[in-house]
């Protein structure tokens, strides 16, 4: 009897155990599913927060101890800019001695005139080239532009009339098929009056899908010209661009024919690689500007590139700027001048501060300015995407600059005024 009694109560706590487990199981079970992910999801993003803050604060500490643009010596406008001009009799040369010093007004024309491509609606390369000449005629400038596309060569040896055409027969023509491209370049030429001839390059930045697949083929390969790693599509690019532009430009070794190029993004890293292999090639460079430029060159090749660019090599910067920081593997050369921001705004805009970097002190001490270029510190992700679509454009970037030219013309007020004696 005793022992039907203890089966009988063994079978009710099975029973009451099975119930209870089968009540308990479904929520156990979504726990357990749950878990995993939600304490994945906390600890990164506890992770990222930690480490945002903390590079935040370190990339605020480290940029006190970068000197301001308006500090440099390099930057003048107004008076004070044509007065350095005439001091330094207007030669930046390569092996000149004196101070580098830029114009800001003159650099921020340079800006303006590196996105005139694509700002208008036209719907053909004619059109645009109308544009672009009625913009420096109504601006008085002299001389004249010539805008190229890299569908055809300047000279055609079937064409019946290809003796009226200018060039010679070493720019073969590309494929429309395989280069499906509009204006690539446009060329400003000026004779002035002591017969120095100035060629200015303007290189087009990503505008069509053909040019998303020039940033994307990001692969280093070696340059047998230069000598240095480059980046596959820039390079790619760059050499068309410079067997296409050679017809128009004076004679080599001539330092009467001077060149200047510049770029904004894909067009800035062209622009520097162009520039290096026309100075390689024995013209005259006497200056490249590179605006929201992307990377171009390998790290380990950086000081060699330096040194095949001319002496006035500038690349301008944004830290909200997203584009300066691709590809990640590569690097970029020339004289930085940042745009940065602590995180501080006027009126519901970011607050810029302007830097400036030299390259002979970023080589000098590269072990302390390295972090400058380094994507882990400086690419802020939440700021930079909610900025880029305006960030990224010519005019920002010359309302950027704007600022340093008042903080410039401010500082002329100041000497100019008279000093009392106390």
């Amino acid at each position: 009897m005793q022992t039907s009694k203890l089966r009988t109560s063994i079978l009710r706590r099975q029973k009451s155990t099975k119930s209870t487990t089968s009540a308990v199981s479904p929520a156990t079970q979504s726990t357990k599913k749950l878990s995993p992910g939600i304490r994945f999801a906390i600890a990164s993003s506890g992770a990222i927060i930690t480490s945002s803050i903390y590079t935040r604060h370190q990339r605020a500490a480290y940029l006190t101890d970068v000197p301001r643009a308006d500090q440099s010596g390099v930057f003048f406008t107004g008076t004070k800019a044509a007065d350095m001009e005439r001091s330094t009799g207007g030669h930046h040369g390569e092996h000149s001695n004196t101070i580098l010093t830029r114009d800001i007004h003159e650099l921020d024309s340079i800006i303006e005139r590196t996105g005139l491509m694509g700002k208008s609606v036209s719907k053909s390369v004619k059109e645009e080239l109308l544009s672009i000449s009625k913009w420096h005629q109504d601006r008085g400038f002299r001389g004249g532009v010539v805008l190229r596309e890299l569908t055809s060569p300047l000279f055609s040896p079937q064409s019946t009339f290809s003796f009226l055409m200018e060039g010679g027969d070493d720019v073969d023509a590309i494929p429309i098929d395989q280069l499906s491209q509009r204006e690539c370049y446009y060329l400003y030429y000026e004779i002035k009056p002591n017969a120095q001839s100035m060629h200015q390059i303007f290189c087009r930045g990503t505008t069509l899908f053909a040019d998303v697949k020039t940033c994307l083929v990001s692969n280093l390969v070696y340059d047998d010209e230069l000598g240095i790693r480059l980046h596959k599509g820039f390079r790619d690019h760059a050499t068309r661009l410079v067997d296409d532009v050679e017809p128009l430009l004076g004679h080599r070794h001539n330092k009467r024919a001077t060149v200047e190029v510049s770029g904004h993004s894909l067009g800035g890293a062209v622009a520097m690689i162009v520039a290096m292999k026309l100075k390689k090639r024995g013209y005259y460079v006497e200056k490249v500007t590179s605006i929201a430029g992307t990377r171009f060159c390998a790290f380990d090749d950086l000081e060699k590139a330096n040194k095949l660019l001319p002496r006035d090599a500038l690349r301008i910067e944004d830290d909200l700027d997203c584009v300066p920081f691709l590809p990640p593997w590569a690097s970029s050369a020339g004289d930085k001048l940042w745009f940065t921001h602590d995180g501080s705004q006027i009126f519901g805009r970011p607050q810029t501060s302007v830097k400036y970097i030299p390259r002979s002190v970023y080589l000098q001490k590269q072990h302390q300015l390295s972090w400058t270029d380094n994507i882990y510190l400086n690419l802020r992700l939440p700021e930079a995407l909610k900025e880029q679509n305006i960030s990224h454009r010519i005019r920002s970037y010359r309302q950027k600059l704007s600022s340093l030219g008042t903080v410039e013309i401010e500082q002329e007020r100041t000497d100019s005024r008279p000093q009392i004696n106390k």
